[in-house]
């Protein structure tokens, strides 16, 4: 069986789009813009920030979790803080953020858990990290 490759329609690598990271969950996530995709979901919903600049307002009212490096200048209004993850390759901070209406502790917790799966696989490919990723549910 041969490995999917999905790639950003965003950014571009060279001559190419760029390939996206296949994560835990079945998600695919650009290192680059933090593009988020799932080829077994049709109807999913990338919040990157990309995508919130072609269709601002759709995107920002179904958001329900997402990742935001404390470094960026990305600001974080109208989410609710359920915790900070240090990357232990770097030492980079996420802000990890749900729309209110969605606020569940558990299912942040278990994004941590993505997170820092997502975070080390970068620094195992000598990735940079995107400044927002979209959080799998």
């Amino acid at each position: 069986m041969t490995e999917q490759i999905l790639r950003c329609p965003h950014c571009v690598q060279g001559d190419h789009f760029q390939p996206m990271l296949s994560c835990w969950g079945g998600l695919f996530v650009c290192n680059k813009c933090g593009h988020t995709a799932d080829p077994k979901k049709p109807d999913f919903k990338c919040f990157c920030h990309k995508c919130g600049e072609l269709n601002p307002e759709p995107v920002r009212a179904q958001m329900r979790a997402v990742a935001i490096k404390k470094s960026s200048r990305e600001k974080v209004g109208g989410l609710q803080e359920m915790g900070t993850l240090r990357c232990d390759g770097c030492g980079e901070e996420f802000f990890i953020g749900h729309n209110p209406a969605s606020v569940d502790k558990w299912v942040a917790e278990r994004q941590a858990k993505w997170l820092e799966k997502v975070l080390a696989e970068e620094h195992e490919r000598d990735k940079k990290h995107p400044d927002r990723l979209e959080l799998p549910e």
